[in-house]
């Protein structure tokens, strides 16, 4: 999930309904491994549970056979062409209704009929005019459409529907989601359903959409060490600065991304996810031609680095035990000790300053050596410090607002230092593998329309990230997204959802989450229409049309946790379409049940699919202009 936490600022704790998912807790691989564990005895899987961290026995992994390959990562291709048309102000909502047959696809990746390169044979982004636009592997503009967690969580009831075949399950979901004009099946996709065969198997669904993954090393990592290859998971942060240095927010993870394990351990993964899941017999993540790019992780596990309401990870790490125990390790002695970004801190410090008088010069500081002078805590090394010297350092852990200006300037410095750490590991693990793809930025960035940290930003265009991936604003406030475009010049897609839980089968529960919560079905679809037009237009200040399109949370209800309606399927597997999620039984145009809802909900899907359908047919006529003649060699 992609939900902004309460400001840090404010010295109380937040509620833990509002802020900590179980995809934040310690141990958990991933939104889906928590969620399969979360839940209940009516509730059922649709696959056997075949994500890479279920289906490998607790053993080690093989150790690093090969050194990481020193390839630059996917350069942006841009376009030196003039504007493109003005943008389309019709509200969407008012559009003609697009009957799905007069739909066109440019190609079978669902792009448009705008071909605006020449095709690569993969999915990357160019600027054609002044909009970006994704580029399918023959050359034509897309618009990202896309739907996470297309898993799902489905009462048991609905087993029967599908007679037990999920393989029947993923067919009609994969033609729903196009029918409802998604051209793409998301992250948490669990490997359902996906255009291409996967374990070595002969399982590509019949009904093909592209796909993004993700690699969610940080969580895996922290849950099986040993399987990835290092004899214990990087450290947490959070643990180890005094509550009388940091009194606010302690239940989320910022890991240690200087123990040289971390870089073994992402590497050990996505070799898994190479080597294993996609099939190397046939090249891997390299060959795949449907992939349009590999996410790193999700920004609920990188605490930190998520967003500016996040503490500042150089006041965190300045206060940090250097050394570990029980007491800091979750209550088991770590095998090693050290905290490595305390001590990379330090370093950074003394390679600016070189002599400790001029650390204090700058900080107005006393400490008596950049090492340990004493013990933690108590001594007067800059490895003691343990945040009581608020004179230079201040109180506020997130904003700095109280700190020495020179002090403000190294802490965030080191925020770069940190992100880049990250960011080069991640870049790095998954170049070893594959030189073709686009890079994307954990998921979430900036958590729902919040501002992303631009050390944060700038660390991960350095280490070859291609494209952010940033919450949307419930408000249509488009600031955040905005800001990092204009930082950065990388083009941005958007985390988006919007609920109605009173027109909904989770009618029974208030949305606690902070989320956008409508009365209606109706009313839901209306705002998402709106939204969808705000993201198109979305402009920089050079003019950019810099939105990518959408990453739709989800496609079912929120989990027994959650109780947000998030869906575009009820767990019972009935569209919130008017028709499907209602009380009377009936059959869909597949011929499959539908109905038994315990109360009639309204119509989503119509303006959805009207939407969709229309966003597309703009990108059309805005790139019109520059469309170019197909390469018919290129397949």
């Amino acid at each position: 999930m992609c939900l902004r936490r309460p400001n840090l600022s404010r010295n109380h704790e937040p509620e833990p309904q509002w802020t900590l998912t179980p995809e934040c807790e310690e141990g958990k691989i991933s939104q889906v491994a928590s969620r399969q564990q979360e839940t209940s005895g009516d509730t059922m899987r649709l696959l056997p549970p075949r994500f890479f961290v279920r289906i490998i026995p607790p053993v080690l992994l093989f150790s690093l056979a090969a050194a990481m390959l020193a390839i630059a990562p996917s350069s942006v291709n841009q376009s030196m062409r003039l504007s493109a048309s003005s943008q389309d102000q019709t509200p969407i909502a008012q559009s003609k209704v697009v009957q799905h047959s007069e739909v066109q696809f440019g190609d079978q990746y669902r792009g448009t009929t705008v071909h605006v390169q020449k095709g690569t044979g993969y999915f990357t982004v160019s600027k054609v005019g002044n909009r970006w636009t994704f580029v399918t592997p023959e050359g034509n503009a897309f618009w990202l459409l896309s739907v996470y967690g297309t898993h799902a969580f489905l009462q048991s009831t609905t087993a029967a529907k599908y007679g037990g075949d999920w393989n029947k399950w993923n067919t009609h979901r994969n033609q729903r989601l196009l029918d409802w004009g998604f051209n793409t099946i998301g992250e948490y996709n669990e490997g359902q359903g996906l255009p291409i065969d996967l374990y070595g198997g002969h399982n590509a669904s019949p009904v093909k959409l592209p796909f993004l993954q993700e690699i969610n090393a940080m969580s895996a990592m922290r849950g099986y060490p040993a399987m990835f290859g290092i004899s214990e998971a990087p450290k947490d942060i959070v643990p180890g600065v005094p509550t009388t240095t940091y009194r606010l927010w302690r239940g989320s993870s910022m890991t240690d991304m200087f123990d040289p394990k971390l870089t073994t351990a992402y590497h050990n993964v996505v070799a898994y996810q190479n080597n294993r899941v996609y099939d190397p017999a046939h090249g891997g993540f390299n060959s795949i031609r449907w992939l349009i790019g590999l996410t790193t992780d999700d920004t609920d596990v990188l605490f930190g680095i998520k967003a500016t309401t996040n503490p500042n990870v150089g006041y965190m790490v300045a206060a940090v035990k250097p050394q570990y125990t029980a007491a800091e390790n979750h209550g088991v002695t770590p095998l090693d000790p050290k905290l490595y970004s305390k001590y990379a801190w330090v370093d950074m410090l003394r390679a600016k300053y070189g002599m400790i008088q001029a650390l204090n010069a700058a900080w107005g500081s006393n400490y008596t050596s950049f090492d340990d002078d004493g013990g933690y805590g108590v001594g007067t090394g800059l490895l003691d410090e343990d945040g009581r010297h608020t004179a230079w350092l201040g109180k506020d852990p997130v904003y700095l607002s109280s700190a020495r200006p020179a002090v403000k300037v190294d802490m965030n410095a080191f925020v770069y230092q940190y992100a880049y750490q990250y960011a080069k590991a991640a870049v790095g693990a998954i170049r070893a593998y594959d030189q073709h793809h686009l890079i994307f930025g954990p998921m979430c960035l900036g958590a729902t329309g919040g501002f992303a940290i631009p050390q944060v930003l700038q660390a991960f265009a350095d280490a070859g990230i291609s494209v952010i991936q940033m919450g949307a604003d419930l408000r249509g406030d488009m600031s955040g997204a905005k800001a990092a475009y204009d930082q950065l010049g990388k083009p941005v897609y958007l985390w988006y959802s919007v609920s109605a839980n009173a027109d909904s089968a989770l009618y029974a529960y208030p949305n606690h989450l902070q989320v956008l919560d409508l009365p209606t079905q109706t009313a839901r679809a209306q705002q998402y229409a709106a939204d969808l037009q705000t993201f198109f237009n979305a402009q920089g200040n050079n003019r950019d049309k810099y939105i990518l399109g959408i990453d739709w949370w989800s496609l079912t209800d929120g989990n027994a946790w959650e109780k947000s309606n998030w869906g575009l399927i009820t767990r019972n597997d009935n569209a919130y379409d008017g028709k499907e999620a209602v009380r009377r039984a009936g059959t869909d145009s597949a011929g499959f049940h539908t109905g038994g809802e315990e109360r009639d909900y309204g119509d989503f899907l119509s303006t959805v699919r009207n939407t969709n359908f229309e966003i597309q047919q703009r990108l059309t006529r805005d790139l019109a202009s520059f469309a170019q003649r197909p390469d018919k060699s290129k397949k």
